[in-house]
């Protein structure tokens, strides 16, 4: 994060996230913001997706995602974006709850989710099918589905004490209600 080498200045980070960041793919503020979720006891899972190289078809709740790279920025954070590269998928999101923390975070389809919400996590990742499905109390807070080059996401997250809710019934937040659509565009929803 640059500066010295005190231990105010310094995060732990694996060989990928690591090469990440200098890579520039993984933001100084987004180091800070993930250092001060961390702080104290650490109890955290971590996985990966694996992609097939190619195109996929991309629903996120009930509505299909075309070409579309930030699909919601938030007071200019990037909440969920779809990166092609290389011809590979990545996918970038981030979950908060009610009281604004980050309790779930993708990079570059490497995620890790904070235990200490009582989650219930299952997982499996293989080339070609993968899910990740996190619940809490029974409720449902992420499901993530790669299979046959098409990619489901649903979630619930707060954003600004608001809640953001991405099902397979409909997208609802704030102001907009969509259900089934087909969106064609590079950046959908920017929300200040």
């Amino acid at each position: 994060m640059g500066g010295s080498n005190n231990a105010e200045n310094l995060i732990l980070l694996c060989p990928n996230c690591h090469t990440e960041v200098h890579k520039g793919n993984i933001s100084e503020d987004e180091l800070k913001s993930l250092k001060n979720s961390l702080e104290g006891f650490v109890n955290k899972k971590i996985g990966n997706f694996i992609l097939n190289e190619g195109d996929y078809n991309v629903l996120i709740g009930s509505n299909e995602y075309i070409n579309c790279e930030d699909i919601l920025i938030f007071k200019g954070v990037p909440i969920i974006q779809l990166k092609k590269e290389n011809g590979f998928l990545l996918i970038n999101l981030k979950i908060y709850n009610e009281n604004g923390n980050l309790i779930f975070w993708m990079s570059r389809n490497r995620w890790w989710t904070d235990l200490d919400e009582n989650f219930e996590v299952n997982e499996s990742s293989k080339l070609g099918k993968s899910f990740l499905r996190i619940d809490k109390e029974g409720e449902e807070i992420i499901f993530i589905s790669i299979e046959d080059n098409c990619v489901e996401i649903n979630f619930n997250s707060y954003l600004s004490g608001k809640k953001y809710i991405f099902n397979k019934d409909s997208t609802n937040f704030p102001g907009l209600h969509m259900k089934n659509c087909r969106i064609i565009s590079t950046r959908v929803f920017n929300i200040n």
